[in-house]
This record gives structure tokens, C-alpha cells and sequence, in this order.
């Protein structure tokens, strides 16, 4: 469960940070357009060397989909190493665009609003499953408490039918306050664990 989890989190973020690539380098393909002629030389070197990593990215974020639940660390390894490549690449575009203040301010924009998308859908995916997670939990709560009134009204009627007897039904009282006692034991624990799994 947990290396599958890890799995998930790891496609998470390789779609994550696929996208930062494709919104940062339609941005900063546009923005080389306005470079100086020696300027640009630099950026679009730069820009090929983030589209081959973003490539290459791509294609190990594949085998790591295919792999999900047995995706090794080496997989996951390679994409790091892919995304640091992505990182160089663009220190380089920036270098080269330093001179221009907006095209820096304008590649710097779009990697902050496709970061902000990813983390608002993971925002969402997040709500979503502390949603759910709540209302299973709300589900059992309700079911505990409908079996603990259950086992009240049985204590109940057994109290209404001890008022005529003796010693005999004192015992049978005791075991079904007993029984009432472990029934309800249980259903704080199920309603404990349950909001236990929200934390």
C-alpha cells in the first residue's frame, strides 16, 4: 500500500511538473522571439536543451506510469536527474535574457501561474478525498450509534421484564448491562478510529 502510494505521488508530480515544462517553454519560446540577435543565439540553445529534457522527462515519466505499483526508485531517480537538466536549461535561458527585464518577468509568470493550476488541482483532488473520508466516517459514526441504541432499548426491555422476577433476572440484567457496556465500547472505538483515519 505504501510503495503504491509513493507510486501515485510520484505520477502526481511528474504530471505536475510536466506541465510547468510545456507553460514555462511556450512562454519562453515566445519571449525569444524579442531577444537581441546574440541574446537569442543563447536562448534558443537553451530552449532545445529544456525541450530534449522535457522529452526525455516525458519518456521515464511513461515507464514510471506503466510501472505504477512497482515503480523503482531509479525510475523516479531519472526523472529527478531529467527535471534538474529542465532547471539548468532554464538558469541558461535566463542568463541569456537578462538584459530584458520582461521576458525574465514574463518566463518567471507563466512557471508561477502553471504551478499555481497544479496546486490548485492537487487542492482539489485533496478536498475531494478529505470529503469522502468525512462522510465514511459520518456513515460509521451513524451505524455505531443506531447499533448502541439498539442495544439499549434491548437492556431497556430486559429491566421492564426483571420488575417481576427474582435473583434470576437480576443476573440477566447485569449480563445485558454487560453486553450493553461492551456493545457501547466498541462503538466509541469504531467512531474513534474513524476520525482517527481523517488526522
Amino acid at each position: 500500500m505504501l510503495k503504491t502510494s509513493l507510486a501515485h505521488e510520484q505520477l502526481e508530480w511528474t504530471k505536475q511538473k510536466l506541465d510547468e515544462i510545456d507553460a514555462t517553454l511556450a512562454s519562453l519560446e515566445e519571449s525569444a522571439k524579442s531577444l537581441s540577435s546574440a541574446a537569442r543565439i543563447e536562448a534558443e540553445r537553451a530552449l532545445a536543451r529544456i525541450a530534449t529534457a522535457r522529452n526525455e522527462f516525458s519518456r521515464n515519466a511513461d515507464v514510471l506510469r506503466a510501472q505504477t505499483a512497482d515503480a523503482g526508485e531509479g525510475t523516479y531517480a531519472a526523472l529527478l536527474a531529467k527535471w534538474t537538466e529542465v532547471e539548468l536549461g532554464l538558469q541558461t535561458y535566463l542568463a541569456a535574457a537578462a538584459s530584458q527585464a520582461d521576458t525574465v518577468k514574463n518566463a518567471f509568470a507563466a512557471r508561477a501561474a502553471a504551478q499555481r493550476v497544479t496546486w490548485q488541482k492537487s487542492l482539489a483532488t485533496i478536498q475531494a478525498a478529505a470529503s469522502e473520508t468525512v462522510e465514511r466516517a459520518r456513515i460509521e459514526a451513524d451505524a455505531a450509534a443506531a447499533r448502541l441504541s439498539e442495544a439499549a432499548a434491548k437492556v431497556e426491555a430486559k429491566f421492564g421484564q426483571a420488575s417481576n422476577a427474582g435473583d434470576e433476572s437480576w443476573k440477566a440484567i447485569q449480563s445485558a448491562i454487560a453486553e450493553a457496556h461492551a456493545v457501547q465500547q466498541r462503538t466509541w472505538k469504531a467512531i474513534t478510529d474513524s476520525f482517527a483515519k481523517l488526522g
